[in-house]
């Protein structure tokens, strides 16, 4: 009723986003922002509306909106969570870290925020400053086991692998555990000297997804690590029963023939991997030790 007396007014156009954004029509809400933008193009409150329907209807279009009105407000905590969330999904985890840093307040009770903002933190190598924030994630949602994870990955690559250990312990003896879990596990365990437990999860990683590409390097890597070629040699000859045509296999059974002086087959190891893949890494300097 007011806009049929007054269409020229944005206050009343932001009213009215505001009003329709309520009954949960953001495409609605967004065209009355947009008006009110166009008669009043730095109103707070319609960028600020305008901004949320983007955001909450996932466009990247509330980027620009956003920035303006940091150029009004710069230290406005939701416009930097909001940009820290279209950053992360960016993959620009550099830019995502500074907005979620400058919006500590806002995230600190939204554990999909703080999990995001922990994962750049970890990306950009901040892993010590990791540690809290995703600490913080799983306070909130302790029965989510990929925040357990993230944790206790920080954790470890912040070189405290007790903590990552005590971490997972609530996932450990569950049946169930996800193959990067226990992978993980295994690695944690091998680097405080429990050679083997490591063993005894990497087997049971195998046992549960024969599949398991990671389960079978590290455990090449473990036999590698303790002079037992032979015994990791076995491993990955039933992994090449199930992946015949993974050349990381060949790759890495190649080096532990090598290992035993076996040159002649670790050779052939090493041209049926260039066959399947002459990019793979590391290849060349396999073949050197041959």
């Amino acid at each position: 009723a007011a806009l049929v007396s007054r269409p020229k007014d944005y206050r009343i156009w932001a009213l009215q986003g505001m009003a329709t954004a309520g009954t949960g029509n953001l495409p609605l809400a967004l065209s009355a922002y947009q008006h009110a933008l166009k008669l009043a193009p730095d109103y707070l409150p319609a960028l600020e509306g305008a901004a949320l329907s983007e955001f909450q209807m996932g466009h990247d279009s509330a980027k620009p909106l956003l920035f303006k009105i940091l150029a009004q407000r710069p230290d406005d905590p939701t416009s930097h969570a909001m940009l820290g969330v279209l950053e992360f999904r960016a993959k620009n985890c550099s830019a995502a870290a500074g907005h979620f840093e400058q919006a500590a307040g806002v995230i600190a009770s939204q554990p999909a925020a703080l999990t995001e903002y922990g994962t750049c933190l970890a990306i950009l190598g901040r892993d010590e400053d990791a540690v809290p924030v995703l600490a913080a994630a799983l306070v909130l949602d302790p029965a989510k086991n990929e925040a357990r994870y993230n944790l206790a990955l920080a954790q470890f690559n912040s070189h405290h692998p007790e903590d990552a250990l005590s971490t997972l312990e609530p996932l450990i003896d569950t049946t169930s555990l996800e193959e990067s879990v226990r992978t993980l596990v295994a690695e944690i365990l091998e680097s405080t000297g429990d050679t083997a437990r490591a063993v005894e999860q990497l087997r049971k990683t195998i046992l549960s997804n024969p599949k398991s590409v990671d389960a079978y390097l590290q455990f090449a890597a473990l036999s590698f690590d303790h002079a037992s070629p032979k015994v990791g040699i076995d491993v990955l000859n039933a992994g090449l029963m199930q992946l015949p045509h993974e050349p990381r296999l060949y790759l890495v059974r190649g080096i532990l023939q090598t290992q035993l002086g076996e040159f002649t087959r670790a050779a052939e190891d090493f041209e049926t991997a260039m066959r399947i893949d002459p990019r793979l890494s590391f290849l060349g300097v396999a073949q050197g030790l041959v």
